[in-house]
């Protein structure tokens, strides 16, 4: 006659609900990444927006306590004015300047950490870090201080070159997309260790194909491809260093 036996270990039944726990932390990791995106990418849409709505309707000497300097009345939207000082009016560049700046101490960071307790899995890692830093160290300053706009009025025969721009710095940020592509090609067995930095780093190199083929046909869309793109970008590098430090040091995860 058959008997059953029955499983009286607490240890091994502990183990055995245990074994679908990295799954179901994943999948809810996913499911909170895509509830953020669906709730932040409208809110990013209308801030986008009202940074490149904003126009300065007036500026002087505008309050009763404002006096030997002006300052702006800017109108969003073609509705809502607000009063903002001269180094502060809204710009989508600028914001996305501060998010390049971002990026590039977080990788900074994550490089001078990870070879001064030596927990990088390879040299190659470190170095992706260090490139981060100064790619977007780079493209922040680009930003704030207009460098392709400036080489692109001393290079007007770019436009020949490539037909599709209407400006010569339009065709400069299209030469962009070359060291960005080449760099991902290079670092791609880095990239590829981390599910989440994976998707952020394809929707930000998307992202910024779309702004760079917009800034040459002067489309609209321009501004907020390249904030989403940093956005992503800075997520992913984060992603990608919390999994290495994770996964290659004694710091419980």
């Amino acid at each position: 006659m058959p008997t059953t036996t029955w499983n009286t270990d607490p240890a091994s039944t502990l183990h055995d609900h245990g074994a679908n726990r990295p799954k179901r932390s994943l999948a809810r990791k996913w499911i909170l990444i895509a509830i953020a995106a669906v709730l932040l990418l409208p809110i990013a849409g209308l801030g986008i927006k009202c940074l490149s709505t904003a126009e300065v309707v007036e500026k002087g000497e505008l309050l009763p306590y404002v006096q030997g300097y002006s300052i702006y009345k800017v109108r969003v939207l073609d509705r809502y004015e607000f009063f903002v000082e001269p180094d502060y009016r809204p710009s989508g560049d600028l914001f996305n300047a501060y998010v390049l700046v971002g990026i590039a101490f977080i990788s900074l960071t994550f490089a001078v950490v990870m070879k001064a307790l030596s927990i990088a899995p390879t040299g190659k890692t470190i170095r992706f870090f260090w490139c981060m830093f100064f790619g977007a160290s780079f493209v922040a300053a680009d930003e704030i201080l207009g460098i392709h706009e400036t080489l692109g009025h001393n290079m007007q025969f770019l436009t020949t070159i490539v037909p599709i721009a209407h400006r010569p710095d339009d065709a400069i940020i299209l030469f962009y997309c070359i060291p960005a592509l080449a760099f991902v090609c290079y670092f791609f067995k880095t990239l590829v260790v981390s599910r989440s930095a994976v998707l952020f780093f394809i929707v930000a190199l998307v992202m910024f194909a779309i702004a760079a083929v917009s800034d040459g046909l002067t489309l609209p869309i321009e501004e907020f491809c390249e904030v989403i793109s940093s956005i992503c970008l800075i997520s992913g590098v984060m992603s990608l260093g919390l999994h290495h430090i994770k996964a290659h040091s004694s710091i419980p995860a």
